[in-house]
């Protein structure tokens, strides 16, 4: 989406992942390769790798952490965003809850937080830094935004 738009400048090529067809054609239109959500490790290896706001919304997250992995150059990044306390929510299954686990538990943000780096950490990477960032998403009938503890983390191959 809209995050991926500001790496433009600072990489030859950028590809994207996105299911909205507004925003595909809009990526597009900014000189953005869009790929299909299913093919978008063929095109690799990749420098860096975002994963915003998308770990605690995806059916499969392990999967998704093993195909970047496999998908990063040597000294390439993973840069993920995720919003603590995590509450995996998945729009596409009846249950709205992940086929996969990311085991991520506590009962504070700091514990949430630890406990998002050990998941990431068990899947290969390790942590280079993190910071804590306001997330204004779209709301509800009940809010018409909602403003949530974003925490976004830089992860390099273990």
């Amino acid at each position: 989406g809209l995050p991926t738009l500001s790496m433009v400048d600072s990489f030859q090529t950028v590809y994207a992942t996105e299911a909205s067809v507004p925003m595909r054609n809009l990526l597009k239109s900014r000189k953005i390769q869009v790929v299909e959500v299913d093919a978008w490790t063929k095109e690799g290896p990749f420098d860096l790798i975002s994963c915003m706001n998308l770990l605690d919304r995806a059916d499969n997250p392990l999967t998704i952490l093993s195909d970047i992995k496999s998908s990063l150059k040597p000294s390439g990044l993973l840069l993920v965003a995720l919003v603590l306390p995590f509450k995996p929510y998945v729009e596409s299954t009846p249950s709205h809850k992940p086929s996969e686990e990311l085991n991520i538990t506590g009962d504070s943000a700091e514990q949430h937080l630890e406990s998002a780096v050990h998941a990431i950490e068990s899947a290969g990477f390790q942590l280079v830094r993190w910071s804590r960032l306001p997330y204004l998403c779209e709301g509800d009938l009940n809010e018409s935004v909602y403003h949530l503890p974003d925490y976004v983390m830089i992860f390099r191959l273990k």
